[in-house]
C-alpha cells in the first residue's frame, strides 16, 4: 500500500507540474512579442513634448523623460552640453517622417524633425528615437545632423 500511495502522490506531482507549464506558456509567450507601434499621435506627443521641454530650457525634465538607456548613455550634464552645443534645439522643430527601425535586434520608431526654412540658418535634421518602456514610451536618442 506505502508504494501504491507513493505513486500515486508522484503521479499527482506530474499531472499539476504539467498543467503550471501549460498556463504559464502563455505569460512567457506574452513576454517575448515585439513591442505594439505606438500610434502618430502617440509618437508625435512624446517626441513634441521632449523636443518643447529641450527648446524651452527645461533639459533637466527632458533628461529625467528619457528611457534607462538613454541616462546611462547620456549623463544629466553630458546632455545639458550636448543641447548647448546644438542651436538648432532651441528653435520650433516641424515632424517630417516617422518611421519603424531595428537597432541590434530591437524595433524602434525614429522621428525626423527639421526647423522652419530660414536662409540664415544652415538646414539641418534632428532624429529622436523612441522605445516602449515599462508600458511608456521615451525617448531613447536623439541626434542633430
Amino acid at each position: 500500500m506505502h508504494r501504491r500511495s507513493a505513486r500515486a502522490i508522484h503521479r499527482r506531482a506530474c499531472h499539476v507540474a504539467v498543467l503550471w507549464a501549460i498556463s504559464a506558456l502563455p505569460i512567457f509567450a506574452a513576454g517575448c512579442g515585439r513591442a505594439a507601434p505606438p500610434d502618430d499621435q502617440e509618437a508625435r506627443a512624446v517626441v513634441e513634448k521632449f523636443l518643447e521641454q529641450v527648446r524651452t530650457g527645461q533639459v533637466d525634465a527632458a533628461w529625467e523623460s528619457t528611457t534607462a538607456d538613454f541616462k546611462s548613455d547620456e549623463g544629466r550634464d553630458a546632455f545639458r552640453r550636448f543641447v548647448k552645443s546644438r542651436p538648432v534645439l532651441s528653435k520650433p522643430l516641424e515632424f517630417a517622417e516617422l518611421k519603424q527601425v531595428e537597432v541590434h535586434g530591437l524595433t524602434r520608431w525614429e522621428a525626423e524633425l527639421r526647423p522652419a526654412a530660414d536662409p540664415k540658418t544652415p538646414p539641418a535634421v534632428v532624429k529622436t528615437m523612441i522605445a516602449e518602456e515599462a508600458g511608456v514610451w521615451k525617448v531613447e536618442r536623439i541626434v542633430v545632423e
